[in-house]
């Protein structure tokens, strides 16, 4: 429930539009726009299953925690850098997200290998950085 919560916040985020977006210098790596909605369906769909499978493998809140961390910050991200249309903040928040994204897969693959099933942390390179 709460994955689809970030999910639908940060689509609010994204309503205004994406003319800004369009408009930045991104590098070459930068997937192309139309693929933006089936991947982050996926990704999200692959990061709730990743936190239930750690949740559901352990009475040790750290992964779940992480796990957490890691949705919040998601959710920061798309609030500053499509909602506020900030992509130097967004940046930081991405380098702390990456951060936390790699705390949490660390913490929940030791308690369950098949939670490192999600791939958000290559997304999140991909996906975000202005050049």
């Amino acid at each position: 429930m709460a994955t689809v919560a970030v999910a639908v916040t940060g689509s609010i985020a994204n309503a205004g539009g994406m003319d800004w977006y369009d408009q930045l210098d991104k590098p070459g790596f930068t997937p192309p726009g139309a693929t933006f909605g089936i991947v982050w369906t996926i990704l999200y769909v692959m990061i709730a299953v990743a936190g239930w499978l750690a949740w559901r493998a352990t009475t040790n809140p750290r992964p779940t925690v992480a796990w957490a961390v890691q949705m919040a910050l998601n959710l920061l991200w798309s609030a500053v850098f499509f909602g506020l249309e900030a992509p130097e903040a967004g940046l930081v928040v991405i380098v702390v997200l990456s951060a936390a994204v790699a705390v949490d897969l660390g913490l929940s693959v030791r308690v369950e290998p098949r939670a490192g099933c999600c791939c958000f942390r290559i997304w999140c390179g991909a996906g975000s950085p202005p050049r």
